[in-house]
């Protein structure tokens, strides 16, 4: 997830959101992924101070989403709040959203039986034990990737005013 700086000052600030209060929170982005993997292994340890391994992993998609703003403006001042925001939500698998934004999970048989996303990954490591009481170890996960397929794309927008002083 990328933070905008609009956000980490609104949490940093000691007196909260008051008037005088004006943030851009563009560019905040949060991505979520679930999946399962199957995976195969094979270690060996060449005598008692050195070892290496690896992993082969089949992935199977079962969600993604993916949320990010390309506008996100809040301002409070006078007792009067603006917000206004756009951004787009992409989503493939079991969960996804409507034209309100309201999440909801898939009723299709097929979503369950049939993986949203198919890749691959690669798991490798190593270990050197110079002294019996010390062990360097090295370590590569995750390295491939996750192909999702059909995925949905809606684009969401807010313009929103109150004044607090009525």
């Amino acid at each position: 997830s990328l933070l905008p700086y609009g956000l980490i000052d609104i949490l940093l600030r000691e007196q909260g959101l008051e008037n005088g209060v004006s943030a851009n929170l563009a560019l905040l982005s949060v991505q979520q992924q679930a999946y399962t993997e199957l995976a195969l292994g094979f270690s060996r340890n060449r005598g008692d101070r050195f070892g290496y391994g690896a992993k082969l992993k089949l992935l199977s998609g079962t969600s993604y989403m993916n949320l990010s703003t390309s506008k996100a403006l809040l301002n409070i001042a006078n007792d009067k709040v603006d917000a206004r925001l756009a951004m787009n939500l992409q989503s493939t698998g079991l969960v996804s959203a409507d034209e309100r934004l309201r999440f909801k999970t898939s009723t299709k048989p097929g979503d369950y039986l049939f993986p949203s996303g198919l890749g691959g990954a690669l798991d490798l490591g190593v270990f050197y034990k110079p002294v019996s009481f010390v062990k360097l170890a090295l370590a590569v996960t995750d390295l491939g990737l996750l192909h999702w397929s059909k995925i949905r794309s809606t684009d969401y927008s807010l313009d929103y005013t109150m004044d607090a002083s009525d």
